[in-house]
């Protein structure tokens, strides 16, 4: 491979990398052209988005789990009510 080959060639980095997220993130989204404002209700508003797929992923394997083990322990032992 020629040196201007290598030059042409665009970087590309594994998925969920931080350089992937960097990409993602800082390049696709327009920070230079925003003001401080509207910079920080961008960024908030992104990880808040972030945050509320994650908790609702977490909880609802939460709740897969739990529900499995209950139904897991009424096909061991049966309805054992006291």
């Amino acid at each position: 491979m020629s040196t201007s080959q290598k030059s042409q060639k665009t970087e590309e980095y594994t998925f969920l990398s931080p350089q992937w997220f960097y990409n993602m993130y800082y390049i696709h989204f327009p920070f230079i052209m925003l003001t401080r404002v509207e910079t920080l209700l961008l960024h908030g508003s992104l990880l808040l988005f972030i945050f509320l797929i994650v908790y609702g992923t977490y909880s609802y394997l939460f709740y897969g789990l739990m529900k499995a083990l209950s139904q897991g322990y009424y096909f061991a032992f049966g309805d054992t009510q006291y």
